[in-house]
């Protein structure tokens, strides 16, 4: 439990390092965008381009701190130590797993919780206009104007004003918050019917396990490697399964795959990999 508890600490003390790099990095690029509406909003701004960032690169990061937690103890000969102790790296690294989801949880949370209001306030500091035309209810509807036009096999079949309560605007928003599902809160993904929408909610469940396997995986991968190249494999396995998990999402987003496969599919071949590894290991 102590050994446990140590490695834990370790792992999520490279991730938080890592994390805020990638923090200072977007908030300095969101500081350059705003930097024409003053030093007041430049900062506001800076800070709402975090969360999304966080969130993209969260298994990433969970990998790279479980990489460099085991660098370091292999550079202090503690993971030698361990090994003439009869403990597997596969032991010591569900510890590694275990900070690995707790930074997916982490992400998952902020994604429907935080990334929403962060997204409206960059608008609002942006002056940007919100989505013009949403969908709701097989119609399209333009909030700002009060229209609605009705279709029905891809035709027009009417087009009229909004009655007053005929809609709600708590209706209104979340059809326009799903317009941009990367940055819906999780209530407006929660019963969505949009296949976008459908891919999300499941992707940022998913991307828990992900930054699990990712942390679990880089740890016992690379054993007796130099530092430095462990670390650079660690982040090449995690930025080759973000590719690839992008690749399917987009797919999935675009009707080329099964939502369900665009959502999970990386996730899935990387606990194969995982998998594979650890059998292999067993017949050594």
């Amino acid at each position: 439990m102590i050994l446990a508890r140590l490695i834990a600490a370790r792992v999520l003390g490279w991730s938080a390092v890592a994390a805020a790099l990638v923090a200072g990095l977007a908030a300095l690029a969101g500081a350059v965008e705003a930097a024409r509406l003053g030093p007041s909003a430049a900062a506001a701004l800076a800070l709402t381009q975090v969360p999304a960032a966080l969130i993209l690169l969260m298994p990433i990061l969970a990998a790279l701190g479980a990489a460099v937690a085991a660098a370091r103890m292999a550079a202090l000969g503690e993971e030698l130590a361990l090994a003439c102790g009869g403990i597997s790296p596969w032991r010591t690294g569900a510890a590694a797993a275990g900070v690995g989801l707790l930074l997916g949880l982490a992400q998952w949370g902020c994604a429907d919780l935080v990334v929403s209001h962060a997204e409206a306030h960059r608008r609002t500091l942006l002056s940007e206009a919100g989505t013009a035309w949403v969908w709701l209810d097989g119609a399209a509807i333009h909030p700002e104007r009060r229209l609605k036009i009705a279709l029905e096999d891809d035709r027009i079949t009417e087009i009229r004003p909004l009655v007053a309560g005929e809609i709600s605007e708590e209706a209104l928003s979340r059809a326009a918050m799903l317009q941009q599902p990367r940055t819906a809160s999780g209530a407006a993904l929660t019963g969505a019917t949009l296949t976008s929408a459908r891919l999300e909610w499941i992707s940022r469940r998913v991307r828990v396990l992900a930054c699990g396997l990712l942390a679990w995986l880089v740890w016992v991968t690379g054993i007796g490697q130099a530092g430095t190249r462990r670390i650079g494999g660690a982040l090449v396995l995690a930025v080759g399964w973000q590719a690839l998990d992008l690749l399917l999402y987009t797919a999935a987003t675009q009707g080329r795959l099964p939502v369900l496969i665009g959502g999970t599919g990386a996730t899935v071949a990387l606990a194969a990999v995982l998998l594979g590894r650890r059998q292999s290991s067993r017949s050594m």
